[in-house]
């Protein structure tokens, strides 16, 4: 097969994969990523998601909108974009 010929056949393994890929995705985003500890004794576990809106709570703004286009809505599109090509090309 060259890359000229008209043979558009989806590989069943990739489709496959982008579908594990958004709820491992969500998981990811909601699951402990970052752990502060204070000394020793108090510790706080943040998850990107809470990490995100905390920027938003504190009056970050421009760290929020940041953090959440690359963290969040960045990769949700790239999956969801290559799924559809999946689906429709």
């Amino acid at each position: 097969m060259n890359l000229l010929s008209n043979d558009r056949r989806r590989d069943p393994l990739a489709g496959i994969l982008l579908l594990l890929a958004l709820p491992m995705l969500v998981g990811g985003m909601l699951m402990p990523a970052i752990s502060v500890t204070k000394m020793i004794l108090f510790a706080d576990t943040y998850s990107i998601f809470d990490a995100v809106f905390t920027f938003w709570h504190a009056g970050k703004y421009g760290l929020f909108a940041l953090v959440f286009f690359f963290s969040l809505v960045f990769p949700a599109a790239k999956n969801l974009i290559a799924l559809w090509a999946w689906i429709f090309a």
